[in-house]
Formats: structure tokens, C-alpha cells, sequence
């Protein structure tokens, strides 16, 4: 593990759609005494295109989000901070390209480019502390989407989470970036103090003090 890793301050939160990223963050942050960077659900300007046209769409949409979140890492960084919670990952990237790409709505050339754009930012950026990876089963997660009633989700199907799911297991085995922390949110609420305590305890072991 190298120094950045171990001198940062960042924590990220990762996790499939309706994984429950933005209440587990917002949580988080509040028990480290830290710092919370959100993300607006509806800034990216190609989404609801992109629900209703994935193959138009779907490079558009993975570049804004790309670089909206690496600008965003590089200007909420503080070195020797308090701890940063962002309830988003710019390395997620990888998850929507790979399966935009094994779906068909993402080309030889758009896949390569789009992984050669994420790996230059992965060089100059300051690697997380921890990444807590929330996970749920697809079947769960469709009924928390259908739920929240975001209009631009409403085209989210159960395979599309289906894929998004296998997708983030297989980069989650094949990170090494920082530490993980796997949570099933499933069957795990983090809305619960003791459940969250946990979390918030063995993210603490990886922050720079």
C-alpha cells in the first residue's frame, strides 16, 4: 500500500443504483466529523436522454460523470483534513463502461477511450482511505428506485441492475486501490446506530491521523 493511501483523508462510498449511497454518506460523515461531498441525482444533463436512448447516450453520460467527479475529488481535497465522505466514486466509472460495453451500447473505441481517461485521472488523484462498498440484491434495489420516484429512473430495469450488480462484484474482487469495506445493505440498515458504528469503526482504522 502506498503513502498516499495511508495519508489520506477521503473516504468514498460506492454501490450499485439504490444501493443507498447518499444516506449511508451523509451519516457517515456526520460520525467521523467530517465533511460531506455530495452529488446532485439529476446535474448530469444527458441522463434522461440516455434512459431513453442508452446506446445514443451512454458515453456521453459516463464522461460527464467522470469529469465532473475528478474535478470535484481535486477540489474538496485537503491534505491533513478531517475526513471527506463523498457519496460518490469517479473510479465507479469502470462498472458503467464495462457493462455499457458487454451490453452493446458502448463500442471497441468508446470503452478504450473512456478507461484511458479514468486511469490518467487514477495517477494524479489522491487514492481514498477506504471504500465502502454497499451492495444489494437487484430485486431489492429495483423496488428502492421504483419508490423514490425520480422520473429519470423510471426506465431502470431488473436486468439492467442485474448487470450493473455482477459488474461492481467483479471490480470490487479486482480493486486494490485502498482498503473495502463490503456492507449488504440488504440485509444491513445503516439507518441503525449500531449498524452504522460498525462502519464507522473500521473506516477509522484507515484515515490519517
Amino acid at each position: 500500500m502506498d503513502a498516499d493511501i495511508q495519508t489520506s483523508n477521503l473516504v468514498f462510498v460506492a454501490g450499485n443504483i439504490g444501493a443507498g449511497k447518499s444516506t449511508t454518506s451523509s451519516r457517515l460523515s456526520s460520525a467521523l466529523a467530517g465533511r460531506l461531498v455530495t452529488e446532485p441525482a439529476d446535474t448530469n444533463p444527458y441522463l434522461d436522454r440516455f434512459y431513453g436512448d442508452m446506446r445514443r447516450w451512454t458515453f456521453h453520460v459516463d464522461v460527464h460523470f467522470l469529469a465532473e467527479r475528478t474535478l470535484t475529488v481535486g477540489r474538496e481535497y485537503r491534505p491533513g483534513g478531517v475526513p471527506t465522505v463523498f457519496d460518490r466514486s469517479y473510479l465507479e466509472g469502470a462498472v458503467f463502461a464495462a457493462v455499457a460495453h458487454d451490453g452493446g451500447l458502448a463500442t471497441n473505441d468508446e470503452r478504450a477511450t473512456f478507461t484511458t481517461l479514468l486511469d490518467s485521472f487514477a495517477t494524479v488523484l489522491p487514492a481514498p482511505a477506504a471504500l465502502v462498498y454497499l451492495r444489494a440484491e437487484p430485486d431489492v434495489l429495483l423496488e428502492r428506485v421504483k419508490s423514490r420516484g425520480r422520473g429519470y429512473e423510471s426506465g431502470i430495469s431488473l436486468d439492467y441492475l442485474q448487470a450493473l450488480h455482477e459488474a461492481y462484484d467483479r471490480w470490487i474482487d479486482g480493486y486494490t486501490g485502498s482498503p473495502v469495506i463490503v456492507v449488504d445493505t440488504g440485509t444491513v440498515d445503516l439507518r441503525e446506530d449500531e449498524a452504522l458504528d460498525d462502519v464507522v469503526r473500521r473506516v477509522s482504522a484507515h484515515l490519517a491521523r
